[in-house]
């Protein structure tokens, strides 16, 4: 296998790594992937990064607007909690036609939020985020981030990409998946780079040449997550996007080398789900938690989706979305907003469906609640006296409120409270 391995070394690098004194190479590698989704699919789901911004909020940073206009920029629906969008469809289709620089620094900003999601709201007090706290940023702002070395990098990538790795992938007609999750990601926070037409593919930016026996492996452990044969795999790839080097392997004849036997896949996955279950001490695999991808659930947070109820001749509340972290929460309500200037109806609507939900919801969702009725004499007078849309952001502590439009009578409202 070792030899195999060997036999696959790229020989001379194209794209050499940045200083790292100018560029960070895991945002480098996080930018990479993110710019790889857009050439493949023209809008790809956002909903990782919009947990970064949720959880920006936390270290006083208010980004959910930016993100939001971002998102319009580069045409892509700002989809709410169920964070779905494009995940999985028919492909191949032509990507992005969004400006080549525009877009990596969009893939840069989109990589900061992404940092943010996996890491925490530590990142965002000391990142490069953390230049926007004290202001209401816009998508203008998230754009400058991006230092020089990191565009060049990722515009080098994108040749390699138009020109090695999608002509590769074009005739692999049947589903596609960006950045998939599996049943067994439930109880490993593991989620994949893509999968085309049954070839799992996995990008790597490190300026290693070998492929190691480490990649295969972690291939292979996304391969028996897929439980229930969901993504009907048939082969593993590795692009290494340094060296413009694209390598796969028959799925079944890497199962039997590596072990050294015939593999039966069915058989593999079943074991292998029965030892996590055991080790984990589930009797079955847990159902997925909310919308959350498989990385915020290792992250320590709950994340969940509930159905709004109320409505009047102003407001309706058609939907919410919480976080629930170990010093933090964070609430966001979708909602149709007809007549704007009447705050007064929008704070109450928000206060009854607070109490009405609080009567019937379940686990996790009661304390999010809890705590906003607990502060409502601070938040209420931010919503009735328009203190939401011009306030700079709080310092981490405080209370953050954003409220802004998302599309034609759709608003958005957000909310960040310490847990004391």
């Amino acid at each position: 296998m070792q030899r195999a391995i060997r036999a696959t070394r790229p020989r001379d690098i194209v794209v050499p790594p940045a200083p790292a004194a100018a560029v960070n190479p895991g945002t480098v590698g996080t930018a990479a992937d993110w710019l790889l989704r857009f050439l493949i699919h023209p809008q790809p789901d956002l909903s990782v990064a919009r947990g970064g911004a949720v959880i920006a909020g936390n270290g006083g940073l208010i980004l959910c607007p930016a993100l939001i206009d971002l998102a319009r920029r580069l045409d892509v629906p700002f989809v709410g909690a169920n964070g779905d969008h494009a995940a999985v469809f028919a492909g191949p289709i032509p990507g992005s036609v969004v400006d080549a620089e525009v877009l990596a620094r969009a893939c840069w900003a989109l990589a900061l939020l992404t940092e943010v999601y996996r890491a925490g709201p530590t990142v965002a007090r000391s990142g490069p985020l953390a230049q926007l706290r004290g202001q209401l940023p816009t998508a203008a702002d998230l754009l400058l981030l991006a230092p020089p070395a990191g565009i060049e990098q990722l515009i080098a990538f994108r040749h390699l990409f138009d020109t090695v790795l999608l002509p590769r992938l074009s005739d692999r007609v049947g589903e596609w998946a960006l950045g998939p999750v599996f049943t067994g990601s439930q109880l490993l926070a593991a989620d994949a780079d893509l999968i085309a037409a049954g070839l799992l593919l996995e990008l790597k930016t490190s300026a290693e040449s070998t492929i190691t026996m480490r990649t295969l492996l972690q291939l292979v452990g996304y391969v028996l997550l897929d439980f229930d044969d969901r993504f009907r795999l048939t082969e593993v790839g590795v692009f290494s996007a340094r060296y413009g080097h694209f390598a796969t392997w028959e799925l079944g004849s890497l199962l039997n080398t590596l072990a050294g036997r015939r593999v039966d896949l069915q058989t593999a996955r079943a074991e292998f789900r029965d030892f996590l279950c055991g080790v984990l001490g589930y009797k079955e695999v847990p159902a997925a938690v909310g919308a959350g991808n498989a990385a915020g659930q290792g992250s320590g947070l709950q994340l969940g989706r509930v159905s709004g109820v109320g409505s009047n001749d102003s407001v309706s509340i058609l939907a919410a979305s919480y976080v629930l972290g170990t010093d933090f929460m964070y609430c966001g309500l979708d909602f149709e907003w007809w007549k704007p200037t009447r705050t007064k109806d929008l704070a109450q609507e928000i206060f009854d469906w607070l109490t009405y939900e609080l009567r019937t919801c379940g686990d996790g969702l009661d304390v999010v609640l809890r705590h906003i009725l607990e502060n409502w004499t601070s938040i209420y007078p931010r919503i009735v006296h328009d203190e939401v849309t011009s306030r700079s952001a709080a310092p981490p502590g405080q209370v953050v409120v954003a409220l802004y439009p998302w599309t034609g009578t759709r608003w958005r409202f957000e909310l960040v409270l310490p847990m004391a």
